[in-house]
């Protein structure tokens, strides 16, 4: 089965140096990486604290890097988090900002390629990759961390799929992987109302297991020692299996959101909720 159509090198000779915890594998800068101290988990972080983490394209190219630079002989599993407050607000503001400027035909493909950009790398990752969620994981950012394979959230984290609050519809997978995870019923109102939740409402919706803020990353990568531990080729073998199955009919609810994220880039309720974020207020939609 087709899933993505994508392909990643893997290069071997990857360069290392020492510090008190971690071996540091830096190549951009807004993506980072490390290894765990038995260098067997990976830990890669979006870097871009000052702006929360948002999403950007060049990011998303840079976490592409990143993950293709995995070699399996090497590392047994994948931590991804966020540095700084948050794990990720979301879409980058000045991105969104030109959407509504575009034609809808060239925003279809835009989008398309913007969500790819960060589900290829998580989901043809050939070692599980454990989403670590602290702060904030807004719209795209708590997409992103749907689209891993098991997630460890904090308590006190606000998770959000706030697509119907900026007046447009879900993407980046939304509408695809998040009832795998919690059900439709939960997906439903998430989806719908907009509404931000806790990370300990989440653990009760089974989205992902609730940590004190200062043990989500140890927590996480502990769970990646762990299946680093198991046996290679089981892992591996179990996890495309499983990937096969959540990923039927990806691509299709991926050109289905980019289709109707397109429609919303040209609309009143998208100017609506702009204009709200930008002015810190809540949006007030008209109904018609």
């Amino acid at each position: 089965m087709k899933i993505f159509g994508a392909k990643f090198p893997i290069n071997r000779s990857l360069s290392r140096s020492l510090n008190n915890t971690t071996k540091d594998r830096s190549f951009s800068s807004l993506v980072t990486s490390s290894t765990s101290t038995n260098n067997k988990v990976l830990i890669i972080s979006l870097n871009d604290p000052l702006r929360l983490n948002a999403l950007t394209e060049k990011m998303g190219d840079e976490l592409n890097h990143h993950f293709s630079q995995i070699d399996p002989k090497k590392t047994g599993a994948v931590v991804l988090t966020g540095n700084g407050k948050a794990f990720s607000a979301g879409g980058d503001l000045d991105f969104l900002k030109a959407r509504s400027n575009d034609t809808p035909s060239n925003n279809m493909k835009i989008m398309v390629q913007f969500y790819k950009r960060f589900l290829i790398p998580l989901r043809t990752c050939p070692v599980p990759v454990i989403a670590a969620v602290h702060g904030s994981a807004i719209g795209a950012g708590a997409c992103l961390a749907t689209a891993a394979d098991y997630r460890i959230v904090a308590k006190d984290a606000k998770v959000g799929f706030t697509f119907a609050n900026l007046g447009i519809h879900a993407g980046m997978g939304a509408t695809h992987y998040l009832s795998n995870r919690i059900g439709s019923n939960w997906a439903n109102r998430l989806l719908l109302t907009g509404e931000v939740v806790t990370g300990l409402d989440l653990e009760s919706m089974k989205w992902g297991f609730s940590q004190d803020t200062e043990n989500v990353l140890p927590f996480a990568i502990s769970l990646g020692e762990k299946m680093s531990a198991a046996a290679p080729l089981a892992v591996r073998g179990m996890l495309q299996t499983i990937r096969r199955k959540e990923d039927v009919g990806l691509d299709s609810a991926l050109d289905r959101e980019a289709a109707e994220q397109a429609v919303c880039y040209a609309g009143i309720d998208f100017k609506t909720g702009l204009q709200a974020i930008m002015t810190k207020t809540r949006p007030v939609f008209e109904q018609y």
